[in-house]
């Protein structure tokens, strides 16, 4: 495969779920004037509060790549949510948005919730990092501080959307309330109920609900 054509970003690595940093600049990005305002806070660096200007507008770009990701009416949804639902929405964004989180979710942390053990850990996403190397020349290209990062990020991910216990490291279901789901099964991205561990019978129980 050609490093140009690869599906993979490590560019996730600059803001994780960047929870406050996304309800921040949503306001802005929601804006007609988004551009203009988008280039004021970037001058003049006042939601962000992150002091090298080098390093807000990596965290801008990533940030208006997952707001253009999903459409208008998921982040007029998003914003009449608590903080614990918000947090599971950006999650759903970021696997929508980068292939590699995507990759790292269904071929490491889904089998190993359906596994005895039920945690994961930094290693486990490294190995699925060499696997992807071995077929992709851009993952490959990555120095060994670069693949650490991508995988150690993740795990902060896990922990920030509340997937992964901080201090056990076990894994566990992410619940919304049913009606939640309701804009993921009728957007064609029933595949989230799965990302976020739900079992066959629950997922089926929300589906006949949501009939």
């Amino acid at each position: 495969m050609s490093i140009n054509k690869t599906l993979y970003s490590a560019s996730f690595t600059a803001a994780s779920l960047a929870f406050n940093e996304t309800n921040a600049l949503l306001p802005i990005l929601m804006s007609t004037d988004a551009d203009v305002l988008i280039k004021d806070e970037i001058r003049e660096n006042r939601l962000l509060h992150i002091h090298s200007e080098q390093s807000r507008k990596r965290v801008i770009t990533e940030i208006q790549k997952r707001f253009r990701s999903v459409g208008r009416s998921f982040w007029e949804l998003y914003m009449n949510q608590q903080e614990k639902e918000q947090r599971t929405f950006l999650f759903f964004v970021l696997l929508k948005c980068y292939r590699l989180l995507f990759d790292f979710h269904f071929n490491v942390v889904i089998p190993k919730w359906r596994s005895v053990e039920q945690k994961v850990a930094t290693s486990d996403f490294l190995s699925e990092l060499y696997e992807l190397a071995a077929k992709d020349k851009f993952v490959d290209s990555w120095s060994e501080q670069t693949k650490k990062k991508v995988a150690k990020t993740y795990i902060v991910i896990l922990k920030q959307c509340g997937i992964l216990d901080a201090v056990t490291m076990n894994l566990s279901s992410l619940r919304l309330k049913d009606e939640n789901y309701a804009y993921f099964l009728q957007n064609n991205e029933g595949w989230f109920l799965e990302a976020c561990l739900l079992p066959a019978y629950e997922i089926e129980r929300i589906k006949e609900i949501l009939r």
